[in-house]
């Protein structure tokens, strides 16, 4: 089982610090095959120009979504961690979903113009950085607000299996929260693999 991790929020090096340590002691200890994309990093184009117009009409992609789409083929899961804007989803992911998710890679239509998905057997896990009290962004008012991406995963075959919420701490002292957070989010990825009764495949077990 391969993972990818796409990471899309700020710099904060004592948020990464307490999450990414989390989360690589569990890849660890399990033995996970798993990489990290970090957009900001990586100074990821999210503009889509005329230059992937002119790649896409020959059948091809620019070299920097083709580095992206080859992470994607070769993983199962595709781990989404990213803050919620009053508008859904940061710029930069928005234009990374845009470029990488081409037609032709992540689906494809007949000439009858049905849609095909080409991505059936990916996963998907949304973990979204909030800077407020969890309850509110799992109201159905905000929540709103992040299913847009959700669908557009759908549209690519790829089923979403969890979506969580992950509060940032505004204080130092908030830090514990925040481990015990993450803690929460392992129990809701046990109670998925219970609940499904299905195999391991079909649940992600990256924090368990």
């Amino acid at each position: 089982m391969k993972q990818l991790v796409i990471l899309c929020h700020l710099k904060n090096e004592e948020l990464d610090e307490v999450i990414w340590s989390h989360l690589s002691q569990v890849y660890d200890k399990y033995k996970i095959n798993v990489e990290f994309r970090n957009l900001h990093e990586l100074n990821f184009n999210p503009i889509m120009g005329v230059e992937d117009i002119t790649a896409a009409k020959q059948g091809t992609v620019l070299e920097d979504v083709k580095i992206e789409q080859d992470y994607i083929t070769e993983s199962d899961y595709l781990i989404f961690v990213y803050p919620i804007w009053p508008t859904g989803i940061p710029a930069l992911l928005k234009g990374y979903i845009d470029r990488v998710f081409t037609e032709g890679f992540a689906y494809s239509v007949s000439g009858d113009g049905s849609l095909k998905q080409l991505l059936k057997k990916k996963k998907a896990v949304l973990v979204n950085l909030v800077d407020q009290h969890t309850k509110l962004y799992e109201s159905d008012l905000i929540n709103s607000l992040t299913t847009c991406e959700k669908h557009v995963f759908e549209s690519f075959g790829i089923e979403t299996v969890l979506q969580f919420f992950l509060e940032i701490p505004t204080h130092k002292g908030e830090l514990d929260n925040l481990k015990i957070r993450l803690e929460d989010l392992k129990q809701e990825i046990k109670k998925i693999m219970v609940l499904s009764r299905n195999s391991r495949l079909s649940i992600p077990n990256i924090f368990l």
